[in-house]
């Protein structure tokens, strides 16, 4: 990593959009839900990539968040069926969990803790 910065940034800019991520194409809910997810999902990838690309010396992350942004733009937006954005949005979830893992360290750390907790059952 070159900059502090990235090693810094807020766990929210991750988790949160994996979790929505994860449970909107479970569930049927309204159309400005997925109007108003999509809006956060493209300000919250564009803008990690503009970090990765700004901070991080491998331009693979700010490719990626690029990639997700343009899936979720609110302004010319991609019409897919259920089942692709079901895929779509469980790879785009792992891209935020895996750059949260990958470039964090001391998230991955603590998300290690976590699991062998889990593991051994507390």
């Amino acid at each position: 990593m070159s900059d502090s910065k990235i090693s810094t940034m807020s766990i929210w800019f991750y988790v949160v959009p994996a979790v929505l991520l994860v449970f909107a194409p479970v569930y049927y809910l309204q159309y400005s839900y997925y109007q108003v997810l999509r809006l956060a999902l493209f300000a919250d990838a564009a803008y990690l990539a503009h970090m990765f690309w700004k901070h991080f010396p491998k331009k693979n992350w700010t490719t990626g968040f690029l990639l997700i942004a343009l899936a979720f733009n609110p302004f010319f937006p991609l019409y897919f069926s259920r089942q692709t954005w079901l895929l779509i949005c469980y790879g785009a979830a792992a891209f935020f969990i895996g750059a949260l893992v990958r470039t964090q360290p001391d998230y991955r750390e603590k998300l290690r803790k976590a699991l062998n907790k889990l593991k051994t059952g507390w």
